[in-house]
């Protein structure tokens, strides 16, 4: 890892959670502050969405930056998010809107 906090050379699959819908995602270039992710140009992702990072057990809740074709850079919104005694076996929890929201 870089002094910048940016993860080199390692992809990550990852789900953005949206309204009871969830698109799979590659996760590139992610950071404390957010992530270069990469999505089907067809999707039609909301400028805020919960991003689930499966490897990591972490989910963040995310807004959009920039759009171009299938590549979008989003920044994170908060810090992870755990909810106290979680029966979600991954215990990741993430805001949205304002609320504290399960993830998985």
């Amino acid at each position: 890892m870089h002094k910048s906090g940016t993860s080199v050379g390692r992809f990550k699959p990852g789900q953005i959670i949206f309204a009871d819908a969830k698109v799979s995602c590659t996760i590139r270039n992610m950071s404390s502050f957010g992530a270069s992710i990469e999505i089907s140009p067809r999707a039609n992702i909301p400028d805020q969405f919960v991003l689930l990072v499966s490897s990591d057990r972490k989910s963040y809740a995310c807004h959009v930056v920039r759009r171009k074709g299938k590549n979008m850079i989003i920044v994170f919104a908060f810090t992870e998010c755990r909810h106290e005694g979680s029966r979600n076996p991954m215990g990741s929890y993430g805001v949205f809107q304002g609320h504290c929201v399960q993830a998985g």
